[in-house]
């Protein structure tokens, strides 16, 4: 029955989704991309090898901790990729290797859907990102007896599969050869619907993000420097304290949506320019380029990053990897590098601006740069490569 139920949601968030297609953009680039993968996907799998490997990712943020681990695919191993993407944000912007690899969207978790799908890309293994899990995917990876991983996983007691565990849950979890989760709470609560093995093996973002910094040219400081990533316009009201409490500072907005609205909207509010670089000015503008930001975090002494006031906090590591401190809105709880971060007190939350002032007063000294370039350093120094673990594993 559940099965049934499960099914019928599906078709049903598929038809919505066509309707909603006709006005709202994300929708809209989906079904178009995936109309246009129904004509052209068996040619385009027939650019890269037969031996393949199918990872699947939500989004952009899940491809960035799988990232490190279709680089060391792709170095040392045979096999070819095959990225699978939901989201249109994922699949548009993902930076994927040039030979042997390829991306696609994954279909709506109908039955015959998938079975279409899973039979064209023909799999020998499969790797799923955090806790993307499509149930009838699942079961049709099972009942082929493909080797499947899920790899950077956090699994909390507040999961509906956790709270609810019904052996629906439980049979369809039993299609991992193995699981790789983030800690050892993820571990204790997996364990209570999947009896297979789980690894701890930490964070595959924190080899993500040290790749990135030991490629990048060390960056012109434009001195000093706050740098906003990821920014939202409900992050408006602290990225403007910030500029109010640190005058002398030179602010480089980069909003999260790129639309030429919503960057019109940023300098507008921020009564400043906007340009695509932050080479050689100073002053407040808004950053209008994509693929800079990783970067270019290395100009900064602070970093503030946005989404803590929406949906959830984005990618701290990018910016701290550069040992700089960073400043982010309450909704940090998914983020378990936030968590460790501000335990380190090397990273602030606030919840008003006027919480702003002392935490900047404090960042702003030699000694407390010092001290967080030292525990930052320790803190990427001690962590072990979460791509290491679970390649030797899938890969043995």
């Amino acid at each position: 029955m559940l099965t049934f139920l499960y099914s019928v949601l599906i078709l049903k968030y598929k038809l919505a989704t066509n309707v909603f297609a006709i006005f709202n953009t994300k929708a809209r680039h989906r079904i178009k991309g995936l109309n246009a993968q129904q004509s052209d996907f068996e040619n385009q799998l027939s650019s890269i090898s037969n031996n393949r490997v199918l990872i699947h990712c939500a989004s952009l943020g899940e491809y960035e901790q799988a990232t490190p681990v279709v680089n060391w695919i792709l170095s040392n191993t045979e096999y070819d990729i095959v990225v699978s993407f939901f989201s249109p944000s994922g699949y548009e912007n993902c930076d994927l290797p040039k030979s042997r690899c390829l991306k696609c969207y994954l279909p709506f978790d109908l039955k015959s859907d998938m079975v279409s799908f899973i039979q064209k890309v023909d799999p020998t293994k499969v790797i799923i990102t955090k806790n993307e899990w499509w149930w009838n995917m699942m079961d049709i990876l099972k009942s082929k007896q493909i080797q499947t991983y899920l790899i950077s996983s956090t699994i909390r007691n507040n999961h509906y599969f956790i709270k609810y565990p019904l052996s629906f849950f439980k049979d369809r979890m039993a299609v991992f050869t193995s699981g790789f989760v983030l800690n050892e709470d993820s571990k204790n609560s997996l364990s209570k619907i999947y009896v297979g093995q789980i690894n701890v093996s930490g964070d595959s973002r924190k080899d993500q993000v040290l790749a990135i910094k030991n490629k990048t040219e060390p960056h012109k400081k434009i001195e000093p420097t706050v740098i906003y990533g990821s920014a939202w316009l409900n992050d408006l009201p602290i990225i403007k304290e910030m500029i109010n409490e640190l005058p002398n500072y030179n602010h480089f907005v980069y909003p999260h949506d790129l639309n030429k609205k919503n960057v019109g909207n940023f300098c507008a509010e921020l009564a400043c320019k906007s340009t695509d670089s932050i080479c050689d000015i100073s002053g407040t503008f808004v950053i209008n380029s994509m693929g800079q930001l990783k970067k270019n975090y290395s100009a900064a002494q602070i970093a503030y990053i946005g989404g803590g006031f929406g949906e959830g906090l984005h990618n701290v590591l990018e910016a701290a990897v550069y040992s700089i401190p960073t400043i982010f809105g309450p909704r940090f709880q998914k983020s378990e590098e936030a968590k460790d971060l501000i335990d380190l007190e090397v990273a602030y939350t606030v919840t008003k601006p006027s919480q702003l002032k002392a935490i900047l007063k404090k960042l702003c000294t030699n000694e407390s740069q010092e001290e967080i370039n030292l525990k930052l350093n320790g803190y990427f120094s001690a962590s072990k490569s979460a791509t290491k673990i679970i390649c030797a594993e899938i890969f043995k």
